[in-house]
């Protein structure tokens, strides 16, 4: 595996531990943001390892890295959901100053996260 896309995953398991670390209800929007960043970086070590250049924002990442995954299983298509579900959830935690995030939405996208980064680490492994 090339050095770029071990950083990348390496850098999703640490924005990983940190939404662990996270109270849903203290912390909900580091938690939220952290979940996201956590996806975000497995999302573009999977972009790379397929050996494409990762788009340069974060809506054209969740939109490349969710047309890759419309024509595989379930799986993949759920992994698309997830990271474009926990962007919006993201863009609204840190943008929107009047918003109230209940706890169990940030539950759930740690949830989220868990899978997605586990789901782009099978994917990277099954490249060829």
């Amino acid at each position: 595996m090339r050095p770029e896309i071990v950083r990348r995953l390496a850098k999703a398991e640490r924005f990983l531990k940190q939404c662990h670390r996270d109270d849903p209800v203290e912390d909900t929007e580091s938690l939220i943001t952290n979940a996201y960043y956590a996806m975000y970086h497995a999302a573009t070590a999977f972009v790379m390892a397929c050996g494409e250049r990762p788009p340069k924002t974060h809506s054209q990442m969740v939109g490349a890295f969710g047309l890759r995954m419309r024509d595989g299983d379930n799986a993949d298509r759920e992994a698309g959901r997830s990271l474009r579900a926990v962007h919006d959830l993201r863009l609204l935690a840190d943008y929107d100053d009047a918003a109230t995030i209940a706890a169990d939405r940030a539950v759930d996208a740690r949830l989220k996260a868990v899978a997605f980064i586990s789901h782009c680490r099978a994917l990277i492994e099954g490249l060829p």
